[in-house]
């Protein structure tokens, strides 16, 4: 039975939040609603304490309705997401609101989460940003926008429903899972599936199971895919998982195969050395080799090496002329295999992987067929050559070297071997002997200055992988490298070669922080350098991140003491692209920039008259902290 009362009083709690609460002082369509919660009262305690606070918020003034409408919006939420509706069993008495009023946070007003709640709500590109700054700033620790974020994880971009998965509701806790739990719906849909996910972590363990089992018998494939997996974490559950194995839905049976290894028990691995041995489906051998990935194959670790081999063996014997479906086909089926091979440190394996990449029949299959098998086989190496470094083996590290120095080491699809090759030897050669090794790789673009961070400091501790050669921008974290001890100093002039690229180059300022650091940054050369970088800012095509480019390059210009910088600096926020679909989100965001405070007061005029040309707040934001900073 829905108590309606509760829900007519949230449309006008909403109401205020936009229009203001100021406007609830004597308003009537608040004050109507005074006398149907203190009957309510009557029979549950909760209505009567929301009784009083509305009559409260239509009687005080401004200065002191803010924090009364907060206060009721956190109780009346608390109630409709956990108990809105009642039963003729279960008496008004027994509702009581889950939420703690004192740890609700409740401070920022309305307009200040109207960012990230438009972010989560709207349907178009470029909100990720919006909505991962906010995160960073606690903004999702109010309870006003666990409603948004639940609703976002059916977000048709996956990217944005993962954050919300994965960071954001975690770092809620409980305080969100009333909202999870009110829309979670049996049918499997893709967000209902991430609410299951969230629920199983939060869930008694033994309501877990029932959900589990209860989707096993009702729900759609995925649905159940997820629960096999769930239900996987429990031994008690083997005999199931096991029969699961052959099931008819091809999710549920790659679930189950990723269970079973997780098992690791005689049983479950023979299960699953049988499903990998007699396998005659094609479309089953991906989810069967993930799950092989995750076992040492402890007692069948022939049978399968013998299966990769002589798939590879099939490839390399097929005609160039072979028709094309037929080619992809028999190298997908051998990538598929070879996968299983990692995190397997083996004698065998390394001479499999010496084989595979130093094959001139193999390479000159892939270069004969450039454009149906290049990206394949520069996944395949980019994975192998992963696994290796991550092994931290020494033999792993001279099966590196030896297919960095391969002939085949060149080509586009084997060039991150040299990368892997460059971190792993990095903690046994001296500085000299890596100039020696690698600048000429260097100079020909097989390495890239980004490498050099990924080496030399602590930003991967754990080893997670991010592809040392590049191809996609990556926003540089500053400071990681303070010195440059462990480089050798004629890697300057080539580092100082490729910032004269400019923003062509995707690690310019990588490249720039390496060369302040051998130079000096009040050196010619450094001042020189950022200039150039600055004035490259101007063109709007090089200002899709402006913000982390442009607080970077002005701290180091002022610290260089580059004449006219304050006229440079404000000649590329001039120039910003007012077609950004974002742009006084970003252009607020620079306000609060260290360097903005550094600008001469004559600036603050600049910054106003720029906001009223071109609409933008955010350039009235940055003139008045100028003027804050010179009055302070």
């Amino acid at each position: 039975m829905k108590i309606q009362a509760l829900y007519d009083l949230q449309q006008e709690i909403n109401r205020l939040y936009i229009a203001g609460s100021k406007f609830a002082k004597n308003d009537p369509r608040i004050t109507k609603h005074i006398p149907v919660l203190s009957k309510l009262g009557e029979k549950a305690p909760v209505f009567k304490k929301l009784a009083q606070d509305v009559e409260v918020l239509t009687q005080c003034e401004a200065t002191e309705s803010s924090e009364k409408l907060l206060e009721i919006g956190t109780l009346l939420y608390s109630i409709l997401y956990t108990q809105g509706e009642t039963t003729d069993e279960q008496p008004l008495s027994e509702l009581n609101p889950v939420f703690d009023l004192e740890n609700a946070h409740t401070t920022a007003s309305y307009l200040e989460l109207k960012p990230a709640i438009d972010a989560l709500s709207i349907s178009s590109q470029g909100r990720y940003g919006v909505v991962e700054e906010a995160f960073k700033q606690g903004v999702f620790d109010d309870f006003r926008t666990f409603e948004y974020l639940n609703k976002a994880l059916g977000d048709k971009y996956s990217e944005l429903a993962d954050l919300v998965e994965e960071k954001i509701v975690p770092s809620i806790g409980e305080k969100i899972i009333p909202f999870i739990q009110k829309d979670f719906n049996y049918e499997g849909k893709s967000d209902d599936i991430r609410r299951f996910r969230i629920l199983s972590k939060f869930e008694p363990d033994d309501a877990v199971e029932e959900m589990s089992l209860r989707i096993l018998e009702t729900s759609s494939p995925p649905m159940q895919a997820e629960a096999t997996l769930i239900l996987g974490h429990n031994p008690k559950h083997e005999k199931l998982i096991i029969s699961l194995a052959d099931d008819k839905q091809k999710a549920v049976r790659e679930a189950a195969y990723i269970s079973l290894a997780r098992y690791a028990t005689k049983e479950s691995l023979d299960k699953l050395k049988d499903v990998f041995v007699k396998n005659k489906n094609k479309s089953n051998l991906p989810g069967i080799a993930t799950a092989l990935i995750t076992s040492k194959l402890p007692f069948f670790f022939q049978e399968v090496f013998d299966q990769v081999y002589q798939s590879f063996q099939n490839l390399i014997s097929l005609e160039k002329s072979t028709e094309d479906k037929v080619l992809l086909a028999a190298f997908e089926e051998f990538v598929t295999k070879l996968g299983i091979l990692k995190n397997k440190d083996r004698e065998e394996v390394y001479t499999f992987f010496k084989e595979v990449f130093s094959n001139k029949e193999y390479n000159e299959l892939i270069n004969s067929k450039k454009s149906l098998l290049v990206y394949q086989a520069t996944e395949l190496t980019n994975s192998i050559a992963f696994n290796l470094y991550q092994l931290d083996q020494p033999v792993a590290t001279e099966v590196l070297k030896y297919l960095s120095e391969t002939p085949y080491h060149a080509k586009e699809w084997n060039k991150d071997f040299i990368s892997f090759y460059f971190i792993a030897i990095s903690k046994t050669f001296s500085k000299e002997q890596m100039f020696d090794t690698f600048s000429e790789h260097y100079q020909k673009g097989n390495i890239s200055s980004h490498l050099f961070f990924e080496t030399y400091t602590e930003r991967f501790p754990d080893k997670r992988y991010r592809r040392p050669s590049g191809g996609y921008y990556s926003t540089f974290q500053f400071g990681y490298i303070e010195h440059v001890d462990n480089l050798d100093k004629r890697w300057s002039p080539l580092f100082i070669e490729n910032v004269r690229k400019g923003w062509k180059n995707e690690h310019a300022l990588e490249s720039f922080h390496l060369v302040s650091l051998f130079e000096g940054i009040q050196s010619k050369c450094s001042r020189d350098l950022l200039t150039e970088l600055a004035k490259g800012l101007l063109d709007s095509k090089n200002q899709g991140y402006l913000r982390t480019q442009l607080s970077y390059i002005a701290e180091k210009l002022l610290a260089s003491g580059t004449p006219n910088t304050f006229d440079l600096i404000f000649s590329v926020m001039e120039s910003y692209p007012k077609n950004n679909q974002y742009p006084n989100y970003y252009i607020s965001q620079l306000a609060d920039e260290d360097f903005i405070k550094k600008f001469p007061v004559e600036y603050a005029e600049k910054f106003s008259k720029l906001g009223e040309k071109t609409k933008l707040d955010g350039f009235l934001e940055i003139a008045e902290k100028i003027k804050i900073a010179k009055q302070d």
